[in-house]
């Protein structure tokens, strides 16, 4: 597995010579280069034939949430520490049809093609960020982007992230989770701007310690409820010799060319390999000199005597390639953007041992959209994608300065996972699996000035034939319909110098009991910011607080990558509170952060999946350092 592994501090050392190169003014020096001189792109609006380009990020606002829950308003939940497995809470239907391999769970630690940056830079471009929370967490991102020439630009992105355990180990430095992440990229058009070229090619490795969560009986030798399970560092983990780690290799190509003024053809190419390994290799462990057995089969709940082939050890591999070609025609005709696709995908997937044979598919596909600008404010727009004879989606959407209203219809195959698979603790075969139809509509409003923001909305999905996994970890079917309603606001009001930011959602969920979402869920920010010497520099001091009310989350089994229901345990409602110091002077950003400073306020801590508490009282900080030269 070494060989997957990039060495953090190899890219510094190769991206110091550039930081070097970084010049000191004197304040008689006019500093010509900076955020506004250097922009970005994105892939998507290029192919929707959109003139948009982005600027450096420099504010404060979120800047403290370091990790990937908070940094996205809490929608996710994990299994409370950084770079753990994560899932959203709220019900999200897929976005893509065809067969796909079904272990997403580290998906938001990796670049794809809609993360990627194309810079389009004056002046070599750097940025450095670090942050290091409680318990030793580690963040580290680097970018660095320059224009060999006026009309292409070249760079990586790097990210580094790192967390000890919270509970099981036995020392401090012990970690969970290990994640590198890396992507080189390019982007070039001629002259004339008739031709453009985006290319990336991206590398997860993502390693994590799977701990199962917290044994009930590690308090005082004896079962225990779980408020009394927040001991930390004396718990011990259920799962003691279970690793897993999840490689991506992802290169992707897009390329235009423009025969005559709103007409174009385009090509999209990508090939992609996933691998994921699992390993546990104390599945009869015995505690020294005691009759209690800290194995980990009583874990693997599905198997008879919980595993089929190997009663010590699990070691598994399942792999996934794609290749997937994309021509299409697009372009612009007076106030109607359009575009016209065909798509192949052509994939193997397959396990080490092999236990099953690899197995081969090919899919084709044909697709449209098209974006209607009724007004400069107002806009309708639709999509559909079929592959033929059996998958399909629609989108229609419209949108102006107050609203914005639409309907998704998806019916979309289970993953190859869901449908199949055969290692040392799951075994099954779902040919017989239907298709899922889910029906979504969206409604938002959004009022918004200098003072205020008032932002209600609704969301409303019915979904049928939705495969879930049951309480054993197992891949089920249901025939009925289920219906997911939420309904919420978006508020924030400015008075002087405070600022106050808050959203508040119900969730009602309907018919089968196989989606679990907390039926109230609520964010609040409340800080007070300001600006000091001319602007040069900027404060902001703050709260945040965070609530989830009493519900049953999911648990997770590392040896099929997926979240699954549990009926034996039951998260308490609790509000979560986080104390702030957000700072930017001139072009460096930094922040303090007490995280969960309300610990113990009355309660000792909280739980975010079953038997996985969520982070306790601890120090964070960062800095975010941006070069232009």
């Amino acid at each position: 597995m070494k060989k997957y592994k990039l060495s953090g501090f190899f890219l510094l050392v190769l991206l110091l010579p550039f930081l070097a190169q970084a010049q000191i003014l004197d304040d008689s020096t006019q500093q010509v280069y900076g955020p506004t001189t250097t922009r970005f792109l994105l892939e998507k609006d290029i192919l929707a034939n959109k003139d948009r380009a982005y600027t450096v990020d420099t504010v404060l606002d979120n800047f403290h949430n370091y990790n990937f829950v908070n940094r996205y308003g809490n929608h996710y939940q994990d299994l409370g520490n950084l770079g753990t497995a994560i899932r959203p809470v709220f019900y999200t239907p897929p976005t893509q049809i065809g067969t796909y391999f079904g272990i997403n769970v580290y998906d938001l630690y990796a670049y794809t093609p809609d993360k990627i940056k194309y810079y389009d830079t004056k002046s070599p471009y750097s940025s450095v960020y670090y942050a290091q929370g409680g318990l030793l967490q580690q963040i580290l991102g680097v970018d660095f982007s320059r224009n060999i020439k006026p009309n292409w630009n070249a760079g990586f992105t790097y990210q580094r992230i790192t967390a000890p355990k919270q509970f099981g180990y036995a020392r401090r430095e012990d970690r969970q989770s290990d994640n590198q992440t890396i992507a080189f990229y390019t982007r070039y058009q001629n002259k004339d701007s008739t031709y453009q070229l985006l290319a990336h090619f991206s590398h997860l490795n993502h390693g994590m310690v799977d701990q199962g969560g917290i044994r009930e009986d590690s308090v005082n030798g004896a079962p225990a409820p779980p408020d009394s399970l927040f001991a930390y560092e004396e718990e011990t983990a259920i799962l003691r010799n279970a690793r897993s780690r999840d490689y991506r290799n992802h290169y992707h190509l897009y390329h235009q060319y423009a025969f005559a003024k709103g007409f174009q053809v385009y090509h999209i190419f990508d090939r992609m390999r996933h691998v994921y390994d699992f390993r546990d290799a104390g599945l009869q462990d015995d505690a020294s000199g005691s009759d209690v057995r800290i194995g980990s089969l009583d874990f693997y709940r599905s198997a008879p005597d919980g595993y089929y082939f190997r009663p010590d050890t699990t070691d598994l591999s399942m792999r996934f390639l794609v290749h997937e070609n994309q021509v299409g025609l697009k372009g612009s005709l007076a106030n109607l953007d359009y575009r016209a696709y065909v798509r192949r995908r052509d994939y193997r997937v397959g396990y080490k041992p092999a236990y099953i044979d690899k197995r081969t598919g090919a899919e084709n596909f044909i697709g449209g959209w098209i974006n209607y600008n009724l007004s400069d404010s107002a806009q309708i727009h639709a999509e559909a994608e079929y592959l033929l004879f059996r998958d399909y989606r629609l989108q229609v959407v419209y949108e102006n300065k107050f609203w914005r209203i639409g309907h998704h219809r998806i019916y979309y195959s289970p993953t190859f996972i869901q449908q199949q698979i055969q290692n040392n603790h799951f075994i099954w075969d779902n040919s017989n699996f239907r298709n899922t139809l889910s029906d979504n509509t969206f409604a938002y409003f959004n009022i918004k000035n200098n003072w205020l923001t008032f932002s209600p909305f609704a969301t409303f999905s019915n979904i049928k034939n939705l495969v879930y996994y049951d309480t054993l970890a197992l891949p089920q079917q249901e025939s009925k319909s289920v219906q997911v309603l939420s309904v919420g606001l978006n508020f924030g009001l400015v008075w002087k110098k405070f600022h106050l930011v808050t959203q508040a959602v119900y969730t009602k969920v309907t018919g089968p009991d196989i989606i679990r979402i907390p039926e109230q869920f609520a964010n609040g920010r409340l800080y007070y910011q300001n600006e000091l010497f001319k602007g040069a520099l900027e404060t902001q001091i703050g709260v945040d607080v965070h609530y989830k009310s009493t519900y049953k989350p999911y648990g997770y089994m590392p040896a099929t990558g997926q979240f699954h229901l549990q009926d034996d345990f039951t998260a308490a409602g609790y509000i979560v509170g986080d104390v702030f110091v957000n700072v930017r002077i001139k072009r460096v950003r930094l922040f303090v952060k007490m995280a969960h400073a309300n610990q113990d306020l009355p309660e000792p801590g909280y739980f975010v999946a079953p038997y996985y508490t969520g982070l306790k009282r601890t120090f964070a900080f960062g800095v975010n350092w941006l070069l232009f030269d």
